[in-house]
């Protein structure tokens, strides 16, 4: 039913591309959120510092956008979308074989840009940063 709408719009092809597109960039995003919760903070996050822009964390992860954007610009080559086929895709006959690319090359990257990272402060920090939240004074 919901193609119907689309076809009398004209906008078929351009919604499943744009479909395709979007299902191809959420495994990599999925890849990085997965890593930081399991390998790098173990699961250890403070709720109210997450919404803090000058907090523990910051405004931007900038080990999680780099992450993406190379995952992201690793996929090309094995996407077929629709709207574009990589070189290495129509070498398969269209097979779009992106997303464990994104995947791999994505969780690799971030966990690669992650050592860098001072998780033992953060660790300290999250001590006093969730107190608030045990009292109800939170907000």
């Amino acid at each position: 039913m919901f193609d119907q709408y689309l076809k009398r719009w004209g906008l078929s092809r351009d919604g499943e591309a744009f479909a395709s597109l979007n299902g191809n960039l959420l495994p990599v995003r999925t890849a990085i959120n997965l890593v930081d919760f399991y390998a790098v903070r173990h699961g250890r996050y403070s709720i109210t510092e997450i919404f803090n822009p000058n907090g523990i964390y910051g405004r931007w992860n900038w080990r999680g956008i780099g992450a993406y954007l190379v995952g992201f610009i690793a996929m090309l080559p094995f996407s077929n979308t629709g709207l574009y086929t990589g070189y290495i895709a129509e070498q398969l006959g269209g097979a779009d074989i992106s997303m464990p690319i994104g995947l791999a090359v994505s969780a690799l990257v971030y966990l690669g840009l992650c050592r860098t990272q001072n998780i033992e402060s953060e660790l300290t920090a999250l001590g006093t940063a969730d107190l608030r939240l045990d009292n109800g004074t939170a907000g």
